[in-house]
């Protein structure tokens, strides 16, 4: 039992740091929506490489600041163009029938997805995380228990 209760948080700590040791320097996010389908689904693991709008090519699948709502978007860069504002990006999710209905610019440009991980994200959500951090600092609480205790003896 003891072993198991020493394996639990190491396993639960590797799942939080491991991510950020590999990919140090980028950004790791979380797919949450369907609009980027079949490329990339809800809990894919995202790495994020930093990256200035003029450093895209078409075909990009760049993550952006929307200043909606939405947050976070990962589209994919279909047109780059110049205007009054400087240079753009026009963006549409694979699911999605139309382009939309706004251009990125560098202010809310975040980068271009290095690489994505199927499904690992959802060990890095909301109540999966919450419980994954329980386990730890509950299984760790017990060990420190075990251990006072053995001392004692």
């Amino acid at each position: 039992m003891k072993k198991i209760l020493v394996v639990i948080p190491i396993i639960a700590l590797i799942i939080f740091v491991l991510p950020t040791v590999l990919f140090f320097g980028n950004e790791i996010m979380v797919i949450t929506s369907t609009s980027m389908l079949p490329t990339l689904q809800p809990n894919d693991l995202i790495v994020v490489r930093s990256a200035t709008v003029s450093e895209v090519k078409v075909g990009d699948i760049i993550v952006f600041d929307s200043h909606f709502e939405l947050g976070n978007i990962a589209h994919r860069a279909i047109e780059i163009k110049q205007d009054e504002h400087g240079i753009g990006i026009i963006t549409k999710g694979d699911n999605i029938a139309t382009e939309d209905g706004w251009i990125v610019y560098d202010e809310s440009m975040i980068g271009v997805v290095d690489k994505s991980i199927p499904y690992v994200g959802v060990l890095l959500i909301g109540p999966v995380r919450y419980a994954l951090i329980a386990i730890v600092v509950i299984t760790s609480l017990v060990l420190l228990k075990e251990s006072l205790s053995e001392k004692k003896e």
